[in-house]
């Protein structure tokens, strides 16, 4: 399992902090060490270790560019055995950032694997899946490939499956 994330907080969290607005009155800066550098990493290795996954779990702790690009290169390399067949992409959030995030995830993914994501409801990353699918032509999924995923599972665009505010596309296997 490969972990992506910069472990640094989004714009928003940093936001949120003054006046702390953000959800349960959210306080980034308690997150921090001496140094004021987040805790997000930190926090996450010793949560996987605590639930016996830490050596599971390859952290790459780069923006999701980066680390994408590197899993290519290090499957190129033969320093990787496979590709993904899961990426969730936890996305910038910003208009076209999460579109090319969304290209370049999709091209590292496995055959017959799964891209899924989270904030939908978010403006930017609802417009951006959306745009990817439409630019990516994927095909339209008939019914019983949707309520795979679940009750309440729906298809809002032609190969994005969403259900619960998550989003998910699958990579048709050849």
């Amino acid at each position: 399992f490969i972990a992506n994330d910069p472990f640094s907080g989004d714009v928003n969290m940093w936001a949120w902090n003054k006046g702390l607005t953000g959800p349960s009155k959210f306080n980034f800066l308690h997150m921090q060490d001496d140094d004021r550098h987040p805790r997000i990493y930190e926090t996450f290795l010793s949560n996987i270790q605590e639930k016996g996954f830490d050596f599971d779990v390859l952290p790459i702790r780069a923006p999701s560019m980066v680390g994408l690009r590197l899993m290519k290169r290090l499957r190129s390399e033969n320093r990787l055995s496979a590709m993904p067949r899961v990426i969730y992409l936890d996305s910038a959030h910003e208009v076209d950032e999460t579109l090319m995030e969304l290209h370049t995830a999709f091209d590292v993914l496995e055959l017959g694997g799964i891209l899924l994501g989270d904030d939908w409801m978010w403006g930017s990353v609802k417009d951006d899946v959306t745009r990817f699918a439409q630019q990516a032509k994927l095909p339209r999924l008939d019914s019983s490939a949707v309520s795979s995923f679940g009750a309440g599972a729906e298809q809002p665009v032609d190969g994005v499956v969403l259900i619960h505010g998550q989003w998910i596309v699958p990579k048709a296997a050849l």
